[in-house]
């Protein structure tokens, strides 16, 4: 049987990265080729559908590849396959939704094409590289029991679910041999992970003891979840990225109702300060909403406030999008889209203030660097305090650099610390025998 080439492109969170890699190595197991720049008889595009700009841009990307050169079957899966129909729908050779088995649903759509035969399978394992050279992605957890009134991924991922402690151990352990040295903990609602009776806290102290990993971030995180043996970590151990991602949504108690959030915003404010209480200087960073139903212009200056107050290391913004079958899409007092774009570019420009004022408090501080870009006269990563961070001479990605923050400067998306080397470390020159 003729062996096909493929090519697997991606939009979305951390989740659909994770995915699209899985789904590559499981192409892989079952003999298929990678295109590697050549033409692809098989696209898979492995789509977003959180909000409605998303989904258009994974409509786009799924008839570029149906025009692409070579392309026989193109197939829609993630987010977006679970909400797709219509004509696009018609013209594609499958469509397979994320959940439970959508690799076994995969391997179905393939064997009815002909791709691969009936009788071949490949077991998913998860994965053992990451198109990142020196970052992976793990997804722990998947699906949300959570109901807030803007979301849809409850209702195209279905319920909170886990994979075990020993599964993602061993994928952790798969990769720090492989040379990656941060691992980022994802999922979809990652504080919600209990496996093997075995709770978030759990699962990062397991982890934490794999060899050749150094530093462990987490994706992001539900305000009500930071417990005292969570952030006891931070105390412990210096390979958990001082970095909580902590969406906020609104600062406006009355929209974080509707939002069906289950804090305000003084909880919120309470929560963080907990955070500073065990980690020193942490970046919180967050994600903010702008124009949901009903938003005033009182409610969007409470948000602009708490910006400004609680001082986030980087703020994503982002409109509202009315997301089919979810109660916010029905709801009264829509904000017109001049006005949502008024008030986005406001709260971004504070949101770079405050970003700015984070970044200079770091001046002076010692930091971890893994190198992730290298060139001739420099070399740029992220610290653990999710700054981006440029340092002079010749280094290699995945080196581990000990620096000095002796400056910031202003870039396109956010602030950039300028740092001098203390001490540098070859990329496996953590690795314990």
């Amino acid at each position: 049987m003729k062996t096909y080439r493929y090519r697997v492109l991606v939009l979305g969170c951390k989740v659909n990265q994770y995915e699209a890699q899985e789904i590559r190595e499981h192409l892989r197991d079952l003999g298929l080729q990678p295109a590697h720049g050549a033409e692809a008889e098989l696209q898979i595009i492995h789509g977003c559908a959180v909000t409605g700009s998303a989904l258009r841009k994974t409509c786009r990307l799924a008839r570029g590849a149906l025009r692409a050169p070579g392309s026989r079957w193109v197939i829609l899966t993630g987010c977006a396959a679970a909400v797709q129909n219509g004509e696009l729908s018609r013209t594609l050779a499958g469509i397979v939704p994320s959940g439970r088995d959508f690799l076994r649903r995969l391997d179905e759509v393939l064997a009815d094409l002909g791709v691969i035969p009936r009788e071949v399978t490949a077991q998913g394992k998860g994965i053992s590289s990451f198109q990142e050279r020196t970052r992976a992605i793990v997804k722990v957890q998947d699906g949300c029991d959570y109901r807030c009134s803007y979301c849809i991924v409850p209702l195209l991922r279905g319920a909170s679910r886990c994979r075990s402690a020993r599964e993602v151990y061993d994928e952790v352990q798969r990769l720090a041999a492989a040379g990656y040295r941060e691992i980022v903990i994802s999922g979809v609602n990652v504080g919600n992970y209990a496996a093997d009776s075995c709770d978030l806290a759990g699962l990062l102290e397991m982890l934490l003891e794999v060899p050749g990993i150094a530093r462990i971030r987490l994706s992001s995180l539900h305000p009500r979840q930071l417990s005292h043996r969570l952030l006891n970590l931070w105390r412990t151990s210096d390979r958990l990225a001082p970095h909580l991602h902590l969406p906020l949504q609104s600062g406006s108690d009355r929209i974080l109702r509707l939002m069906r959030r289950d804090y305000s915003l003084s909880e919120y404010i309470a929560a963080v300060a907990r955070a500073r209480e065990y980690i020193r200087d942490p970046a919180i960073t967050t994600d903010l909403m702008v124009g949901f139903p009903g938003e005033t212009v009182g409610d969007f200056e409470h948000t602009v406030t708490a910006v400004r107050e609680i001082g986030f290391a980087r703020v994503h913004v982002f409109p509202f999008s009315p997301r089919p079958g979810t109660p916010a899409a029905e709801l009264p007092g829509r904000v017109q889209r001049s006005e949502i774009d008024y008030r986005s570019r406001l709260l971004r420009k504070t949101a770079f203030d405050a970003a700015m004022g984070f970044a200079q408090r770091l001046v002076g501080m010692d930091e971890t660097l893994i190198v992730e870009n290298a060139g001739e006269f420099g070399a740029s990563g992220m610290i653990g305090r999710y700054l981006r961070t440029e340092v002079a001479g010749e280094y290699s990605a995945g080196m581990v650099i000990k620096v000095r923050i002796h400056g910031i400067r202003r870039g396109r998306s956010g602030p950039i610390a300028v740092a001098e080397v203390k001490a540098a470390a070859a990329p496996d020159a953590s690795r314990q025998p």
